[in-house]
């Protein structure tokens, strides 16, 4: 067996220099907090509106509108911040100073998987990903797409795994899990 195929904790050093390389980018691009786009300021009053109780509902043109053209799941994680007392921008550099690696990692490991288990593929694939000036600016911002990369990742692993091994019990499971992950990443997406 090939030496790139065969060594499991070679392939965890791997991940956890994708992992730490993913959040010291977001964390290093981002020294005060993500940067803010006419879709944010959507998303945080939307966060401010759900943490103060109002609802789900968005500030525009003076008056507090019912949020109908932006996915209402993001706004739900970015008021948890406000609940906790952390300044917006701070609370979601960190959301995504975390979700940057799980999108690099989970990527990883389905490529991992799908190229018969090549370790130079896995970190290619992190490479690549960590160097996407597109990709990277979407996590230095306060938008939604980094929640959504992170529940995709968590649809497509369990998919993918499914899909490799016979129709068992811990296969249905799969199924399951990476269903209720797509119907997530759906939601944060979804746009009216």
């Amino acid at each position: 067996m090939d030496r790139d195929r065969s060594d499991p904790r070679a392939l965890i050093a791997v991940l956890i220099a994708l992992t730490c390389a993913a959040a010291a980018v977001v964390i290093s691009a981002t020294p005060l907090g993500v940067g803010v786009s006419p879709d944010s300021i959507a998303y945080l009053s939307t966060a401010e509106a759900i943490s103060e109780g109002r609802g789900v509902v968005t500030m525009a043109g003076g008056a507090w509108l019912p949020l109908t053209h932006y996915p209402p799941l993001f706004p739900l994680v970015a008021s948890i911040g406000s609940m906790l007392g952390i300044e917006p921008t701070i609370w979601i550099r960190g959301l995504h100073a975390v979700l940057f690696p799980v999108f690099v990692v989970m990527a990883s490991l389905i490529v991992y998987r799908a190229s018969g288990r090549s370790l130079i593929a896995a970190a290619l694939t992190g490479g690549v990903l960590l160097a996407s000036d597109d990709l990277v600016a979407a996590y230095c911002m306060a938008w939604s797409e980094p929640l959504f990369f992170a529940l995709l990742m968590f649809f497509s692993g369990p998919l993918a795994h499914s899909w490799s091994v016979s129709r068992s019990r811990s296969s249905s499971t799969h199924r399951r899990i990476a269903t209720s992950a797509f119907g997530m990443a759906e939601q944060n997406s979804q746009r009216s």
